[in-house]
């Protein structure tokens, strides 16, 4: 009965209805059921403290290229008006 609309309104350019039907499922057991919900809880309790993550992640990174952009601008003297 619904199926006409959803292969009108669902389709992709290359990916099927029921592809994404189960996508849009897996999204919503994920970000709005009771098992979606408690796995994010335990994720952010037992996945150590979410501060020192965050700096960890931070420190992973390759900020050179981001810096030299900052000393750039810093160093260029501001116009006068």
């Amino acid at each position: 009965e619904l199926r006409p609309f959803l292969d009108r309104y669902m389709r992709g350019k290359d990916v099927d209805v029921e592809y994404k039907s189960r996508l849009y499922r897996l999204a919503h057991d994920l970000a709005v059921s009771s098992f979606g919900m408690r796995q994010e809880v335990y994720e952010y309790w037992h996945g150590g403290d979410p501060n020192r993550n965050r700096i960890n992640l931070l420190r992973g990174y390759d900020q050179s290229d981001m810096m030299d952009r900052i000393k750039g601008l810093v160093s260029k003297p501001l116009p006068h008006e």
